[in-house]
């Protein structure tokens, strides 16, 4: 469990350990050879990892002078832009395998077969060309080096729960706001945002899982869950957008896909829906004075 705090140890050590333990593995990971298939899942990985760092950026960012978190959450989030094109021309590939082997027609499968190959011709592209996917793993190691050399400058104000409990109430209150607004518009920008919401709430509860572990793993399953599951809707949205416009796709060809890909959707909605009315029962207040509570009960038994 490393991406995790460690109750016995005070809040500055843990926020400087976690980021630093991130940082050597996406370092290494970036520095690591393999074939185009390896290659994705390292920067798949990394990409994540900057995810992370920003979660626990954003957990602490109320007592983080602003201009480290200004500056160390660009930084992160730069990094992993750097290095999306390669993955994301894999997801689209993957994304269009799962919607198609749940599709039952067989008439439908042969006709959008020539879609596949389209978005693997475009991967392989994005993973060759000019050497740009080493050069931009290099860059992106160089940049991560120099980040992992700042941390010891990242100083809290405030130390124990003090330090994280703004950022939990703040970034819990904007999923649960993001999760209305989803289900008012239903828009596939409105899924976007909560999904983005929703995996920052998982980091912090992966965070901080060791405060009651039996109750707390059950809330971190359930947010993996559905991070999965709005995780899969936005990319078939991107599947969708991407194949909307392409022309070598003919019209039937779009049309069927389009098709496909909301229906699924509307499976996926539905099931993120049940997940999300039991995870965002709690309004923020109150759910930050509970983990509060967790906190204090285990600060007494130690």
């Amino acid at each position: 469990m490393a991406f995790a705090l460690r109750l016995d140890r005070p809040m500055q050590d843990n926020l400087q350990r976690v980021a630093d333990e991130q940082l050597k593995k996406a370092i290494r990971e970036l520095e690591s050879q393999g074939d185009a298939a390896q290659l994705a899942r390292n920067i798949h990985q990394v990409r994540k990892r900057m995810k992370m760092l920003r979660g626990l950026l954003r957990l602490m960012r109320g007592e983080l002078p602003k201009s480290v978190y200004r500056d160390e959450n660009a930084c992160f989030r730069d990094t992993a832009r750097l290095l999306a094109g390669a993955r994301d021309a894999q997801v689209l590939v993957d994304t269009y395998d799962t919607l198609i082997a749940s599709c039952d027609d067989s008439d439908e499968k042969l006709a959008l077969a020539p879609l596949r190959e389209l978005l693997e011709q475009e991967r392989q592209t994005m993973l060759h060309v000019d050497g740009t996917t080493d050069k931009r793993m290099r860059e992106a190691a160089a940049t991560l080096r120099s980040a992992r050399q700042r941390v010891p400058g990242w100083q809290l104000r405030k130390p124990g729960f003090g330090a994280l409990a703004a950022g939990l109430q703040q970034t819990y209150g904007s999923g649960r706001r993001a999760f209305a607004g989803a289900y008012d518009t239903w828009q596939d920008s409105d899924f976007h945002e909560w999904r983005k919401a929703v995996k920052y709430h998982w980091y912090h509860s992966r965070l901080l899982e060791r405060l009651w572990p039996p109750v707390l793993k059950v809330r971190v399953d359930t947010l993996k869950e559905l991070s999965e599951l709005l995780g899969d809707d936005h990319d078939l949205t991107v599947l969708r957008e991407t194949l909307s416009n392409h022309q070598q796709a003919s019209v039937e060809q779009r049309m069927t896909l389009e098709r496909l890909a909301k229906a699924r959707q509307e499976v996926l909605r539905a099931r993120a829906r049940q997940l999300g009315q039991l995870l965002y029962a709690d309004p923020p207040k109150p759910l930050r004075k509970r983990f509060k509570a967790y906190w204090h009960a285990q600060a007494a038994s130690a």
